[in-house]
């Protein structure tokens, strides 16, 4: 009979924590990482992520401001890998979310740093590669279309266990050389026709500040030469 109580009541437990860690998944609702092209195997986060964001919204409205980087598809990698960080794996509160690649976080940096160089910005200290765990090492860590590396206990050689379910490997999502190149020209295109407004704005304003100069010269000779008379009659009356 104990043991039957025993036993109900460490299956009530288990229910119980299973129910727990379970309530803290949520479907992702962040619209860059509910893309297909984002390459992720799993459709459920849970939070705090590993920069501190407490709910989707929050870590949204910062992952966001990347969209642009994206839409220049400077590296196949980038998508997924903001998804990592702003909206990781569902996984068991207790623990911390597992952390990208080192060597996921390096393939994008190669490709969109310069990109964000050339129009005078820094690549963001929150997202510095090698505060990342590194796969080579026997770190686990995630990555679309790697095998995560997940050290032995006893210290052995580190297992590698595939990512769940059907994952695209990232060089396979866009022939990025190209579309890279051709969204680069794109964003200068854009950026010289901004620019050739405004200098033609900066011309025309010119112009007509020059014109408001010629026009107020002239009525100050115009004023000039009345005062000019009208001093040469007030002498005249005198003299006279």
């Amino acid at each position: 009979m104990l043991s039957v109580v025993l036993v109900s009541a460490l299956v009530m437990v288990t229910q119980s924590a299973f129910v727990g860690t379970a309530d803290q998944c949520e479907q992702i609702t962040i619209r860059l990482c509910k893309d297909p092209d984002a390459g992720l195997w799993y459709n459920r986060t849970s939070l705090p992520n590993i920069l501190g964001h407490e709910t989707q919204d929050e870590a949204g409205q910062e992952v966001h401001q990347f969209f642009p980087l994206v839409k220049a598809k400077c590296s196949s990698s980038l998508q997924a890998f903001l998804c990592l960080v702003y909206a990781p794996e569902c996984h068991d509160p207790s623990v911390p979310p597992t952390k990208p690649c080192r060597e996921l976080c390096e393939d994008v940096f190669a490709g969109c740093e310069p990109l964000l160089r050339n129009f005078g910005f820094r690549w963001p200290a929150r997202l510095e590669c090698s505060s990342y765990p590194s796969r080579q090492s026997g770190e686990e860590c995630a990555a679309p279309g790697m095998d995560r590396a997940v050290p032995t206990e006893d210290g052995g050689s580190p297992v590698t266990v595939p990512p769940p379910g059907p994952v695209t490997p990232s060089e396979q999502s866009c022939p990025c050389s190209q579309q890279t190149a051709s969204a680069a020209q794109s964003a200068v295109q854009a950026l010289t026709d901004s620019l050739e407004r405004v200098l033609s704005a900066a011309e025309g304003l010119q112009q007509l500040q020059q014109e408001t100069l010629n026009m107020q010269q002239a009525n100050l000779r115009l004023e000039t030469e009345k005062l000019e008379l009208e001093i040469q009659l007030l002498r005249r009356r005198l003299i006279g």
